[in-house]
């Protein structure tokens, strides 16, 4: 889980270095790497462990179906908090003073990766693959029935009717 939100940090303040130094000229302030740090790490993992523990309580019918059902039920809500916080910081690059202007653009650019390609791609593909490593240490859920453990093969397996 924080593996993924520092990924979008570094991959932000990577961008941003490349616009301020590399493009415009301007050393990127001291403060703005701290400061993006705290904010990206706060709201993605916020963002991110709501959307785990989504996947984690529909993972009863399987994984992959687990994973499209939270998706269904938290990922309009989820992107459009991260997409409406991610322009939010963009407003304070109307800022005179450079290091806000730096910090807005930063922290933005890390909200719009952390939301449309972390969230999106890498944590659902990062659940999938570690598969029923995902639930430990707790134990898998049981299926409805209260029979059985659910395994991570496609729902339509686990269907009654899907086993004559």
């Amino acid at each position: 889980m924080v593996g993924t939100v520092v990924s979008s940090y570094a991959a932000a303040l990577g961008i941003s270095v490349l616009i301020w130094q590399h493009l415009l000229g301007h050393p990127l302030h001291w403060s703005v790497a701290p400061i993006a740090f705290i904010a990206l790490v706060a709201v993605g993992s916020d963002y991110n462990l709501l959307l785990a523990l989504r996947i984690r309580d529909e993972a009863r019918a399987g994984l992959a179906t687990g994973i499209i059902r939270a998706f269904a039920g938290t990922g309009g809500v989820v992107t459009t908090a991260g997409i409406i916080f991610g322009t939010t910081m963009f407003a304070l690059m109307t800022s005179t003073v450079t290091s806000i202007t730096q910090l807005g653009s930063t922290v933005g650019i890390g909200l719009l990766l952390d939301t449309l390609v972390v969230r999106s791609f890498l944590l659902s593909s990062l659940i999938a693959l570690i598969g029923r490593w995902f639930r430990w240490p707790s134990r898998p859920p049981q299926s409805p029935a209260g029979g059985e453990a659910v395994t991570d093969r496609p729902s339509s397996l686990h269907h009654p009717a899907a086993v004559r």
